[in-house]
Formats: C-alpha cells, structure tokens, sequence
C-alpha cells in the first residue's frame, strides 16, 4: 500500500468509568487534548510491544500515564496504547489528530 501524507481529527467522549480498548497506532502518531474530566482521571496506558494487544496485554509491563483537562499527549508510531476515564463522577472529552507520515513517492528526486 501507498503511504501518504495526511490526516483526521475527531471527538472522542469517555463516559464514567469508560474504555477505549487497546489500539495499535500503525504507522500513525496520535495527539489528543483533554478537554474535560476529573482531574487525573484520563489515564493512557502503553504497552510494552504493538502486538501485546493480540493474546496477552502485558498488563504488568504497561507504562501508565494520568491527566486532567488542559492536558496533550501523542502516541508515537508502532505503539499499542488503551485510554481509560477512571472518574466515578465526571465523563471525559478528548480531541484527537491523526497523522500519517510523509512519504516521497518518487525516490528518484531524493538521490544525488
């Protein structure tokens, strides 16, 4: 496949105690912003590999991460990662990008 410049932004709404299962990134960075939530409620989890969310999460190896309205993060390419409201009280509101890497399509133009 093609690999072309790009990208896609969205909403995403966590309810109370809400789950975004595990998710690989591919060749995608994602950036998010928490617009609203408890604060320290939204909590990024990454995994040790990108396939650790095939047959064993490896939840004991994880990296946990915590944030509060304000707050950005990304998710780097080839990284498996899961987000989590872990608020009882307050649903969370994140904005998330996207993005592809670039790719010259003819590598002819970048040799010497």
């Amino acid at each position: 496949d093609d690999v072309y410049p790009g990208w896609a932004s969205g909403v995403m709404e966590l309810p109370m105690g809400g789950v975004k299962g595990s998710e690989s990134t591919g060749s995608l960075t994602m950036l998010f912003f928490v617009s609203t939530s408890q604060n320290l409620a939204v909590e990024l989890t990454l995994f040790p590999s990108e396939d650790a969310m095939v047959t064993d999460p490896h939840e004991s190896e994880a990296l946990r991460f915590q944030f509060s309205p304000g707050d950005q993060f990304y998710v780097p390419p080839n990284n498996t990662y899961r987000l989590m409201n872990r608020s009882t009280t307050q649903p969370a509101k994140l904005f998330f990008a996207m993005l592809r890497p670039v790719c010259d399509r003819d590598d002819s133009s970048s040799s010497g």
